[in-house]
Protein backbone atom coordinates (compact mmCIF):
# COMPACT_ATOMS: atom_id res chain seq x y z
CA UNK A 1 0.00 0.00 0.00
CA UNK A 2 1.49 3.36 -1.05
CA UNK A 3 1.85 6.13 1.50
CA UNK A 4 0.20 9.38 0.44
CA UNK A 5 1.18 12.75 1.88
CA UNK A 6 -1.50 14.23 4.13
CA UNK A 7 -3.45 17.12 2.65
CA UNK A 8 -4.65 20.26 4.41
CA UNK A 9 -7.44 19.50 6.86
CA UNK A 10 -10.57 21.62 7.13
CA UNK A 11 -13.24 21.47 9.84
CA UNK A 12 -16.38 23.44 10.58
CA UNK A 13 -15.83 26.51 12.78
CA UNK A 14 -18.31 27.06 15.64
CA UNK A 15 -18.77 29.11 18.82
CA UNK A 16 -17.49 26.67 21.46
CA UNK A 17 -18.92 28.75 24.31
CA UNK A 18 -22.49 28.52 23.01
CA UNK A 19 -22.84 25.51 20.70
CA UNK A 20 -21.96 21.81 21.00
CA UNK A 21 -18.87 20.81 19.03
CA UNK A 22 -17.06 17.63 17.98
CA UNK A 23 -13.39 16.80 18.41
CA UNK A 24 -11.90 13.91 16.47
CA UNK A 25 -9.08 12.23 18.40
CA UNK A 26 -6.85 9.91 16.40
CA UNK A 27 -3.90 7.77 17.41
CA UNK A 28 -1.48 6.44 14.81
CA UNK A 29 0.67 3.33 15.25
CA UNK A 30 4.12 4.97 15.14
CA UNK A 31 6.80 6.48 17.36
CA UNK A 32 8.46 9.81 16.63
CA UNK A 33 6.85 12.58 14.62
CA UNK A 34 3.04 12.83 14.61
CA UNK A 35 3.25 14.11 11.02
CA UNK A 36 4.08 10.58 9.84
CA UNK A 37 1.40 9.16 7.54
CA UNK A 38 0.16 5.91 9.07
CA UNK A 39 -2.92 3.88 10.00
CA UNK A 40 -5.57 5.43 12.25
CA UNK A 41 -5.72 2.81 15.01
CA UNK A 42 -7.61 4.93 17.54
CA UNK A 43 -10.68 6.83 16.39
CA UNK A 44 -12.67 8.77 18.97
CA UNK A 45 -15.33 11.42 18.56
CA UNK A 46 -15.56 13.64 21.64
CA UNK A 47 -18.78 15.69 21.63
CA UNK A 48 -18.84 18.62 24.05
CA UNK A 49 -21.95 20.54 25.11
CA UNK A 50 -20.73 23.80 26.72
CA UNK A 51 -24.20 24.70 28.00
CA UNK A 52 -24.96 21.46 29.86
CA UNK A 53 -21.24 20.81 30.56
CA UNK A 54 -21.57 17.26 29.27
CA UNK A 55 -19.14 15.22 27.17
CA UNK A 56 -20.03 12.20 25.02
CA UNK A 57 -17.19 9.97 23.83
CA UNK A 58 -17.75 7.63 20.88
CA UNK A 59 -15.19 5.02 19.83
CA UNK A 60 -15.25 3.65 16.28
CA UNK A 61 -13.42 0.28 16.01
CA UNK A 62 -10.35 0.42 13.76
CA UNK A 63 -11.35 -2.66 11.75
CA UNK A 64 -14.95 -1.71 10.98
CA UNK A 65 -15.64 -1.60 7.24
CA UNK A 66 -16.67 1.85 6.14
CA UNK A 67 -17.33 3.62 2.84
CA UNK A 68 -14.36 5.79 1.91
CA UNK A 69 -15.07 9.45 1.19
CA UNK A 70 -12.56 9.60 -1.67
CA UNK A 71 -14.00 6.84 -3.87
CA UNK A 72 -17.03 5.25 -2.19
CA UNK A 73 -15.28 1.88 -1.83
CA UNK A 74 -15.49 -0.21 1.34
CA UNK A 75 -12.34 -0.52 3.45
CA UNK A 76 -11.25 -0.69 7.08
CA UNK A 77 -11.43 2.61 8.92
CA UNK A 78 -7.79 2.26 10.03
CA UNK A 79 -6.67 2.29 6.37
CA UNK A 80 -8.07 5.79 5.82
CA UNK A 81 -5.06 7.11 7.73
CA UNK A 82 -2.82 5.98 4.88
CA UNK A 83 -4.53 8.62 2.72
CA UNK A 84 -4.07 11.32 5.39
CA UNK A 85 -6.14 12.59 8.29
CA UNK A 86 -8.28 14.64 5.86
CA UNK A 87 -9.64 11.40 4.38
CA UNK A 88 -10.27 9.89 7.81
CA UNK A 89 -12.19 12.94 9.01
CA UNK A 90 -14.25 13.23 5.81
CA UNK A 91 -15.07 9.52 5.91
CA UNK A 92 -16.19 9.71 9.55
CA UNK A 93 -18.26 12.84 8.82
CA UNK A 94 -20.03 10.94 6.02
CA UNK A 95 -20.54 7.86 8.19
CA UNK A 96 -21.92 9.63 11.28
CA UNK A 97 -23.54 12.58 9.45
CA UNK A 98 -21.81 15.21 11.59
CA UNK A 99 -19.27 18.01 11.34
CA UNK A 100 -15.87 17.66 12.97
CA UNK A 101 -14.88 21.05 14.42
CA UNK A 102 -11.43 20.19 15.78
CA UNK A 103 -9.04 17.29 15.74
CA UNK A 104 -6.17 16.04 17.88
CA UNK A 105 -3.54 13.63 16.61
CA UNK A 106 -1.00 11.68 18.62
CA UNK A 107 1.04 8.47 18.48
CA UNK A 108 2.91 6.06 20.75
CA UNK A 109 5.50 8.68 21.69
CA UNK A 110 2.86 11.31 22.37
CA UNK A 111 0.83 9.12 24.73
CA UNK A 112 3.96 8.07 26.63
CA UNK A 113 5.14 11.69 26.98
CA UNK A 114 1.74 12.99 28.10
CA UNK A 115 1.32 10.36 30.83
CA UNK A 116 4.88 10.86 32.08
CA UNK A 117 4.43 14.65 32.08
CA UNK A 118 1.39 14.18 34.33
CA UNK A 119 3.38 12.03 36.73
CA UNK A 120 1.44 8.91 35.73
CA UNK A 121 -2.27 8.09 35.76
CA UNK A 122 -4.55 5.76 37.71
CA UNK A 123 -7.02 3.68 35.68
CA UNK A 124 -9.66 1.12 36.63
CA UNK A 125 -9.51 -2.10 34.62
CA UNK A 126 -12.47 -4.47 34.26
CA UNK A 127 -10.11 -7.40 33.72
CA UNK A 128 -6.85 -8.88 34.90
CA UNK A 129 -4.50 -9.47 31.98
CA UNK A 130 -0.90 -9.28 30.78
CA UNK A 131 -0.12 -6.86 27.97
CA UNK A 132 1.25 -8.33 24.74
CA UNK A 133 3.57 -5.33 24.42
CA UNK A 134 5.81 -4.77 27.43
CA UNK A 135 4.52 -7.87 29.27
CA UNK A 136 2.94 -5.72 32.00
CA UNK A 137 0.58 -7.33 34.50
CA UNK A 138 -2.70 -5.41 34.82
CA UNK A 139 -4.91 -6.21 37.81
CA UNK A 140 -8.67 -5.96 37.96
CA UNK A 141 -9.40 -2.62 39.62
CA UNK A 142 -7.02 0.29 40.09
CA UNK A 143 -3.65 0.38 38.34
CA UNK A 144 -0.91 3.01 38.59
CA UNK A 145 0.54 3.53 35.10
CA UNK A 146 3.59 5.40 33.89
CA UNK A 147 4.00 6.37 30.24
CA UNK A 148 5.17 3.06 28.80
CA UNK A 149 2.81 0.95 30.90
CA UNK A 150 -0.07 3.27 30.01
CA UNK A 151 0.73 2.94 26.32
CA UNK A 152 0.81 -0.85 26.54
CA UNK A 153 -2.47 -0.81 28.49
CA UNK A 154 -4.33 1.09 25.76
CA UNK A 155 -2.71 -0.88 22.92
CA UNK A 156 -3.87 -4.24 24.26
CA UNK A 157 -6.66 -6.10 22.47
CA UNK A 158 -5.49 -9.69 22.02
CA UNK A 159 -5.70 -10.61 25.73
CA UNK A 160 -9.10 -8.99 26.34
CA UNK A 161 -12.45 -10.82 26.05
CA UNK A 162 -13.96 -8.42 23.50
CA UNK A 163 -10.76 -7.54 21.67
CA UNK A 164 -10.83 -4.14 19.99
CA UNK A 165 -14.11 -3.22 21.69
CA UNK A 166 -12.41 -3.56 25.08
CA UNK A 167 -9.43 -1.61 23.77
CA UNK A 168 -11.78 1.23 22.88
CA UNK A 169 -13.20 1.16 26.42
CA UNK A 170 -9.66 1.24 27.82
CA UNK A 171 -8.95 4.35 25.75
CA UNK A 172 -11.90 5.98 27.56
CA UNK A 173 -10.46 4.84 30.90
CA UNK A 174 -7.08 6.33 30.02
CA UNK A 175 -8.66 9.69 29.22
CA UNK A 176 -10.78 9.61 32.38
CA UNK A 177 -7.83 8.32 34.43
CA UNK A 178 -6.75 10.35 37.43
CA UNK A 179 -3.27 11.80 37.48
CA UNK A 180 -0.96 10.17 40.00
CA UNK A 181 0.66 13.40 41.20
CA UNK A 182 -0.70 16.29 43.19
CA UNK A 183 -2.91 18.55 41.09
CA UNK A 184 -0.78 21.70 41.23
CA UNK A 185 2.19 19.87 39.75
CA UNK A 186 -0.09 18.34 37.11
CA UNK A 187 -1.29 21.73 35.95
CA UNK A 188 2.28 22.92 35.48
CA UNK A 189 3.10 19.83 33.43
CA UNK A 190 0.06 20.26 31.23
CA UNK A 191 0.88 23.93 30.61
CA UNK A 192 4.46 23.12 29.65
CA UNK A 193 3.55 20.21 27.36
CA UNK A 194 0.68 21.82 25.46
CA UNK A 195 1.75 25.47 25.18
CA UNK A 196 1.27 26.64 21.60
CA UNK A 197 0.17 23.33 20.07
CA UNK A 198 -3.38 24.47 19.25
CA UNK A 199 -3.31 26.53 16.11
CA UNK A 200 -5.36 27.30 12.95
CA UNK A 201 -5.05 24.89 10.06
CA UNK A 202 -6.67 24.98 6.63
CA UNK A 203 -9.00 27.56 5.13
CA UNK A 204 -12.26 26.20 3.69
CA UNK A 205 -14.14 25.95 6.99
CA UNK A 206 -11.42 27.27 9.30
CA UNK A 207 -10.50 24.05 11.06
CA UNK A 208 -8.36 23.72 14.12
CA UNK A 209 -5.89 21.01 14.99
CA UNK A 210 -3.85 19.84 17.92
CA UNK A 211 -0.77 17.70 17.36
CA UNK A 212 0.53 16.04 20.49
CA UNK A 213 4.06 14.72 20.27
Amino acid sequence: MNLIKAKSVTTAVTDVTEKPFNVYVTGIDTYGSVSTVSRSDVNLIVTVNPKTKQILMTSIPRDCEIELHKNGKMDKLTHTGIYGVEETISTIEDFLDLDVNYYARTNFSGITNIIDALGGVTVDSDYEFTTRHGNYHIVKGENELDGDKGLCFVRERYNLPSGDYDRGRNNFRKIYGRDSSESKRCCRCRDRRTDGVIKPYGSRKRRRKMCIG
